[in-house]
């Protein structure tokens, strides 16, 4: 299978489909998009074997421990060493190098500050590579990249799409023993059948499916498809920082959620803004377009800093080659 493979519309459409949702039958997305089941199947399995696109399971981050987006300055020169190391922390879920006020971004997340601190003292001040680092610990998360898709879909295509899904949002809880069993299989790969599953940690068929949809119905985890930027045709990803008047912070990022293409909204502590957003886009001039769009739909909203995402290392828990294709998943704490 040659590396130099080019997805076609058809793959781009297949990872929306699972972006919408993630264990969707091979049936029900054949259905949405006028092929047959064997054909997606087959079309994933050759994205997924050539590190294009992955399905993969993480807490529901709208529920906040602490998120710290860390804006990391370095020596010239220990870029891609901190990078590598970082990318083997399992609370660094996102590593990337960057553009604009800082080297490297890296979410991290973590149970509580106390944590954070902990963190800090113990994986990042003791890297003589590091010059500085500026904390940006979200607040409040108003969007996340689950159910992103680049736009390949007609409205009936996602409306057929997300009739099977069903989704409770009962009293948060922590996962069970079983749950979080459950739930570390699906880090590996979200469409994990439930035989298999069952197979895996000794339980009956018809109880793993039970518990199964018993907790993607939860609001305990989040299942996503992702892609490889190539795959989407959004090779661009910049991430805004933006300061807003503190009684209009929660209308502008919900406006902010709302524009095309958002991948991330959250409202941060930081020492210069408060609202931080992150947009995949075709080409660097949409930049200035989507800051725009920003200000304008909210007049006390300014945009103050700019990065764009020279190199994605790690994206949720998932590293990539240096043709930036998943190559493994460093599995996250849940």
């Amino acid at each position: 299978m040659p590396d130099s493979y080019v997805p076609d519309e058809l793959d781009i459409a297949i990872v929306d489909s699972l972006s919408i949702h993630p264990r969707a039958s091979w049936i029900a997305v054949a259905d949405a998009l006028g092929s047959n089941a064997s054909t997606v199947a087959r079309r994933w399995d050759r994205l997924k074997l050539l590190g294009l696109a992955w399905t993969l399971c993480v807490r529901d981050y709208t529920a906040l421990a602490v998120q710290d987006h860390l804006d990391i300055r370095c020596r010239p020169g220990f870029i891609e060493e901190l990078a590598a190391l970082f990318c083997e922390v399992k609370c660094c879920l996102t590593v990337s190098a960057v553009s604009g006020n800082a080297d490297l971004r890296i979410l991290v997340d973590v149970p509580d500050i106390s944590s954070l601190h902990a963190f800090m003292n113990h994986e990042v001040w003791r890297n003589p590579g590091i010059v500085s680092v500026e904390h940006n610990i979200a607040t409040e998360v108003f969007q996340t990249a689950r159910g992103w898709v680049s736009g390949s879909l007609s409205l009936r295509q996602r409306t057929a799409l997300r009739q099977s899904i069903t989704v409770h949002r009962p009293a948060l809880a922590r996962l069970t023993a079983r749950e979080e069993q459950i739930a570390i299989i699906l880090q590996r790969d979200a469409r994990t059948s439930a035989s298999d599953i069952a197979d895996e940690l000794g339980m009956s068929l018809p109880s793993a499916s039970r518990q199964i949809s018993r907790l993607i119905a939860s609001n305990k985890i989040e299942l996503r498809a992702e892609a490889a930027h190539a795959v989407v045709g959004w090779p661009i990803s910049v991430c805004l920082y933006s300061q807003v008047k503190p009684g209009r912070l929660r209308a502008a990022a919900a406006g902010a959620a709302k524009l095309p293409r958002s991948r991330a909204t959250h409202t941060v502590v930081s020492p210069r803004w408060n609202l931080m957003t992150i947009y995949w886009m075709r080409d660097l001039a949409d930049i200035h377009r989507i800051e725009e769009a920003l200000e304008t739909s909210n007049e006390s909203l300014t945009v103050v800093a700019r990065q764009v995402t020279l190199k994605s290392y790690k994206r949720m828990g998932m590293i990539f080659d240096a043709n930036a294709r998943a190559v493994r998943n460093v599995l996250t704490d849940l």
